[in-house]
């Protein structure tokens, strides 16, 4: 599934069938990125497949700061602070297939990693002994072809956090 009309012949490989019905505690970012093809590769002719999954690295529940009024505040993008927040590190992991330009070569492939760091609010009274899942979700991929050696790529991830406790 994708947003790109003129893309119908690419394949994606990694955008979520089944989204959470609802969701809580969660981050959801864009990750747009024009990605070269490595010199070693031949240039591409046409792309015909994104194989993309997104690996969760590390999570860490941090107590943040809290201002003059309370732990409670917002930033200027609007995140919400309550006075605790769930960092997650991962890595957006990407194949992708093309034909090559050069009638002695059929299909290649290049392989990018791209790391992400992203936050998201949790309860002012969460039990910091919580056991949380984290799971990445891949709700859309896009993708272009710019030149014989360039495309622009983009996607949109949700990460979503459960079993998040609170003590009261």
């Amino acid at each position: 599934m994708s947003a790109c009309p003129s893309n119908n012949l690419i394949e994606y490989v990694g955008v979520a069938n089944n989204l959470p019905d609802t969701v809580t505690n969660f981050s959801e970012f864009v990750n747009e990125e024009i990605l070269i093809i490595p010199k070693q590769k031949p240039n591409i002719e046409q792309i015909t497949r994104v194989s993309s999954n997104v690996k969760i690295v590390s999570t860490n529940a941090v107590k943040n700061v809290s201002n003059s009024a309370g732990p409670f505040g917002s930033s200027v993008p609007g995140f919400l602070t309550t006075g605790w927040v769930l960092t997650v590190e991962g890595a957006i992991c990407e194949v992708i297939t093309y034909v090559a330009d050069d009638p002695t070569q059929s299909l290649h492939s290049a392989h990018f990693v791209k790391p992400f760091s992203t936050i998201l609010a949790l309860p002012s009274d969460f039990d910091p002994t919580s056991t949380i899942t984290v799971t990445p979700f891949i709700e859309n991929i896009c993708i272009e072809q710019i030149d014989c050696r360039r495309m622009f790529k983009c996607e949109l991830i949700l990460i979503n956090a459960t079993g998040i406790q609170t003590l009261t």
